[in-house]
């Protein structure tokens, strides 16, 4: 997610690594539900305009503040990680090469699925 605020200079910005560590979302399997947004919305603030009081959790943390001259020697890049990927600690641990090309398959097709969707979806309205 990103949120922009119009009128004043952008000073930091905060970044919710929901990727690192988390499950895939699927379509079936693990659909995206109200529960996987909980901790952002913690971390985010009760303020909708994102003025809140917030805390940068540091590098064991998924909410982060990265100040606006951090993000320009990145070429304005936002793909921020920092989060260490704890499924690859253990080799052993790592998914058969066959299952991950199954998995993949999976998605894959779930998103062909979705893409069919929109496609009729839209030429259902264009008529």
């Amino acid at each position: 997610m990103i949120f922009f605020q119009r009128g004043l200079p952008t000073e930091n910005v905060w970044i919710f690594d929901a990727r690192s560590n988390v499950p895939g979302i699927t379509k079936k399997e693990r659909p995206l539900t109200a529960k996987h947004f909980e901790e952002f919305e913690g971390c985010y603030g009760k303020d909708p305009n994102g003025r809140g009081k917030r805390e940068d959790l540091g590098d064991q943390g998924r909410f982060r503040c990265f100040n606006i001259s951090q993000v320009k020697e990145r070429g304005y890049k936002l793909d921020i990680t920092w989060l260490k990927d704890e499924s690859l600690d253990d080799p052993e641990d790592l998914p058969e090469p066959q299952d991950l090309a199954s998995e993949a398959i999976t998605e894959l097709e779930s998103v062909v699925d979705s893409l069919k969707e929109i496609v009729t979806e839209l030429e259902s309205n264009g008529e």
